[in-house]
């Protein structure tokens, strides 16, 4: 005869008491800043498990990087955040920090990071088109485009020549995203794709040897197109 006792825990072997860190984003573009500015963000995260979570320890990448954590431990559906600074003195081009977070979840660590451009408040001296893909170019020219479409592409890869001067009081130096926008498609996408002869506007083009898809580039006719549709309605 078989006898079961009940131990009245309320819980399965599948619902064994775990808690579980879910954050609702991992990775935040804190798009372009000058040399020398910091930046602060708090990733925002909750205890989605069914018992206390602990944050133990955070670990960042590089000194110029700080995180901390907010006062826990977490009971379950309790929110938290860790706040990260980083600090972009003596940086310059594309930059990607990140903090591991250790915590008793039994998936950690998991990883946060901050991500963005830094401008020098000198820029090297203008240079040939088709060197801006390259060395120490690359990580504000190329880098910071991949796997990005859209408005998200045009910050990324678009923005430091054609809004970024204006918007510090400088002068510009090309068409900005609304007077790119007056352009027609089949010259916006052989500018893009081909570049210009004789000036600092390279070929972005993949076959030309530049950072962007096909796909990439078709993203950012219907993006600028989207702008002159809203222009022209007022």
């Amino acid at each position: 005869m078989l006898v079961f006792i009940w131990l009245g825990t309320g819980l399965s072997v599948e619902q064994e008491l775990k808690p579980r860190l879910e954050f609702e984003e991992i990775l935040y573009d804190f798009g372009k800043i000058q040399q020398g500015n910091e930046v602060k963000h708090q990733f925002q995260f909750k205890n989605t498990g069914n018992t206390d979570l602990v944050i133990i320890s955070l670990k960042s990448s590089c000194g110029c990087t700080a995180a901390i954590a907010s006062t826990g431990p977490y009971k379950p559906g309790e929110s938290g955040f860790i706040e990260v600074n980083y600090n972009s003195h003596g940086k310059f081009g594309y930059t990607h920090k990140e903090v591991q977070v250790y915590s008793n979840d039994p998936t950690s660590p998991l990883t946060v990071a901050l991500e963005g451009v830094v401008i020098a408040e000198q820029h090297p001296q203008t240079t040939a088109a088709d060197v801006l893909f390259q060395g120490s170019c690359a990580e504000c020219h190329s880098i910071p485009a991949k796997n990005k479409m859209g408005e998200k592409l045009y910050d990324s890869a678009c923005a430091l020549c054609h809004d970024f001067p204006q918007s510090v009081g400088k002068p510009a130096i090309a068409r900005d995203r609304l007077g790119l926008s007056d352009l027609s498609k089949k010259d916006l996408k052989r500018i893009i794709k081909q570049g210009i002869p004789q000036t600092s506007m390279p070929a972005f083009g993949e076959k030309s040897g530049g950072p962007l898809t096909k796909d990439q580039i078709k993203s950012l006719l219907e993006y600028l197109s989207t702008l002159k549709s809203k222009k022209e309605g007022g």
